[in-house]
């Protein structure tokens, strides 16, 4: 894990995500790579070129601000380091659907930010581009910073493939974690690796993990529970598992994570 990928704008949520992102790249050793979006090119309209322009100005002096808060250092061009602690800042035109699946591929995490309107046009495209279009884990934060993040992980575990990959993909961030703790809902009966398969994998990196099981008749409201009694700052799970369209019309514990609850969580869907 060696870059944090972050989309921004001139938004009070979009700062905290940065500061987020930032404080991350800051314990884990991470290059932080901001990018700022543009629906089109700033010389199709001059009156909407000047618009964008000041939202990208703003965007990149955010992230500049941000960056010289943080005490890293900025450049132009990726300069390799075994340290990592670099940030870069990209502009590109396009909307989120356009951009992410060439951009998100090739970087660690993706960090996004939940708005305060649930009902934003924009801010769910961000966050289903990320999270539908990549294949990276995507940490998906409330407008308010939390007090820690990634210092008491709950694994969301259902034996699919997708929490597995989530697993995989942030070993790194488990290994500074302070506890990890596994988290089950109900019977373990489907085709996919145990909660005890799981630990053993962590033990391998040097991660002690302590296991849950709830019996699986509220997922929601036991994994919070479990969330709750650890005292944990974040969620990491895999997302959609099932098909989309089924957690769209019938529920699940996706579609509950990214549009019903508050709770930092890192997802990943492949």
């Amino acid at each position: 894990m060696r870059t944090v990928l972050i989309p921004v704008a001139d938004r009070p949520e979009c700062a905290v995500a940065l500061s987020v992102a930032f404080d991350l790249a800051d314990r884990l050793s991470l290059d932080v790579l901001g990018y700022h979006l543009r629906p089109h090119k700033l010389e199709k309209s001059k009156a909407d070129g000047k618009r964008m322009d000041m939202a990208s100005k703003a965007a990149h002096e955010l992230f500049n601000r941000t960056t010289a808060e943080h005490g890293m250092e900025l450049h132009k061009r990726h300069r390799y380091s075994e340290d990592g602690g670099q940030a870069l800042w990209r502009e590109l035109t396009g909307s989120p659907q356009k951009c992410f699946p060439f951009i998100g591929p090739m970087s660690d995490l993706i960090v996004v930010s939940r708005p305060k309107n649930t009902k934003s046009v924009t801010a769910s495209q961000f966050q289903q581009a990320a999270l539908m279009d990549t294949g990276t884990p995507v940490l998906m934060l409330p407008s308010r910073k939390p007090k820690s993040i990634g210092r008491r992980v709950l694994i969301c575990w259902n034996q699919s493939i997708e929490a597995a990959t989530a697993v995989k993909a942030t070993v790194p961030l488990l290994k500074a974690a302070d506890a990890v703790t596994i988290v089950t809902s109900g019977p373990e009966d489907a085709t996919g690796s145990k909660s005890t398969h799981l630990q053993q994998y962590l033990r391998h990196h040097g991660i002690k993990a302590k296991r849950i099981a709830t019996r699986g008749l509220d997922t929601e409201s036991e994994i919070r529970q479990a969330y709750e009694e650890t005292d944990s700052d974040l969620l990491l799970m895999g997302a959609y598992s099932r098909p989309r369209w089924r957690e769209r019309v019938f529920g699940g514990f996706t579609d509950y994570v990214v549009n019903k609850t508050s709770v930092p969580a890192i997802m990943l869907h492949r």
